[in-house]
């Protein structure tokens, strides 16, 4: 029998750490072929060379896109997107994928949902419904999931807001968030390893910093990371592990920043491009709280009973659990969220908090899900339209 082929694609490191349970399910499936697209940040030496990361875990790249571009301008992201579609558009005819799998909300991704959707390849899409009021890619997320055709959300409100966008509720189904699954997966044990990866002494309390542009913002969010740097100065109690930022307009800026950051004290301060998904697990799950304005903070941290301080609007509108501490990028606010770190109450209640994203078993869900579906007669689409008395099921 003809095996149904399904592609994934992936742009950056914290993504394919998503889905790779996704795939590795999906792999498994005998009836199922595996096309795995790879470009973006993940073939750039400068970001880590991520691809790596892929072949390690024995997913052969099917086609490698190229697309990503040596600027962080506004009209090199432009540029970009446009070679992706092209170079997603070519591969697509010459290997035929019958589905293509989907992640969020980056530029990138919208390009390659583009590519797909004009080659007629139905589209299943993880993460959709979320709302990140800082972000252009709060406009991508929403647009992909217009031209997708089936739909995997984290939360039940996601579900419900995806079906608000006109999609039919037979095909949008609440699965929870993969990354758990990738954690479930992932040996969490003692940091001696990471340690020497890092040349950084572990056993000395430590902040794990992520922080992204804020695209949508006029300074980029740039007020927010120099508050945060200039109160860890002033601290001096913890070490400091800075993950580099995505490659969104403007990241060259917080890149510098934190280089220099790092520089003032190279002993207590270390930047890394990319640990991989297993040891940015280790590194989160035996850290003081994370920092910044990372989804993973949201979403993945909250799994380990670990705190966040999420600073400024780049995450505003998603779903935040008790472990999440949100503040302005004001000094005093961002102050004020430390301060609350200590709190015996706020200490209590991370010591029972329950992830808003789920416990697990996504990745395999996704994966039975596609299993039933009729891939065939997916291509075609309906706008729902939700009366004013109708419930969103």
């Amino acid at each position: 029998m003809k095996k149904i082929k399904i592609g994934f694609f992936t742009g950056n490191r914290s993504e394919y750490g998503i889905l790779s349970n996704v795939i590795k399910e999906i792999n498994d499936i005998e009836s199922f072929q595996l096309q795995t697209f790879v470009g973006g940040a993940h073939l750039a030496r400068q970001h880590g060379m991520t691809i790596d990361e892929i072949n390690d875990d024995g997913f052969e790249v099917t086609e490698k896109f190229d697309f990503l571009l040596a600027s962080d301008t506004n009209e090199a992201m432009i540029k970009s997107m446009s070679l992706a579609m092209l170079d997603a558009f070519k591969a697509f005819q010459r290997h035929s994928p019958d589905f293509l799998i989907i992640l969020g909300d980056r530029y990138e991704t919208f390009a390659i949902c583009q590519a797909a959707f004009l080659a007629r390849i139905p589209i299943g899409h993880i993460h959709g419904g979320e709302l990140t009021f800082g972000a252009i890619d709060d406009a991508f997320r929403h647009a992909i999931t217009k031209m997708a055709h089936l739909h995997f959300t984290s939360t039940e409100g996601y579900r419900k807001r995806v079906i608000q966008l006109g999609e039919e509720p037979d095909r949008v189904f609440c699965v929870g968030a993969p990354a758990i699954d990738a954690i479930n997966s992932s040996l969490i044990s003692d940091t001696e390893e990471l340690s020497r990866i890092l040349d950084l002494d572990l056993n000395r309390p430590y902040y794990v910093l992520t922080y992204h542009p804020v695209t949508l913002s006029q300074d980029s969010g740039l007020l927010g990371l120099e508050n945060l740097l200039q109160i860890l100065r002033s601290q001096n109690t913890h070490n400091v592990v800075i993950t580099a930022p995505n490659v969104d307009s403007s990241y060259t800026k917080i890149e510098k920043m934190i280089i220099n950051f790092a520089s003032e004290n190279k002993k207590t301060r270390k930047i890394h491009s990319s640990l991989g998904r297993k040891n940015y697990y280790k590194l989160i799950a035996n850290c003081d709280a994370v920092l910044g304005n990372s989804s993973s903070g949201l979403i993945e941290a909250p799994s380990f009973c670990v705190p966040t301080i999420n600073i400024g609007k780049r995450q505003q509108g998603r779903v935040v659990g008790e472990t999440v501490i949100t503040v302005n990028e004001a000094i005093e606010d961002i102050s004020a969220g430390f301060r609350r770190l200590s709190k015996p109450e706020f200490r209590e209640r991370l010591r029972v908090a329950i992830n808003p994203y789920g416990q697990g078993g996504a990745s395999k869900e996704i994966a039975n899900i596609m299993q039933k579906i009729d891939i065939k007669n997916m291509k075609n689409k309906h706008f729902h339209d939700i009366t004013s008395c109708e419930d969103q099921n």
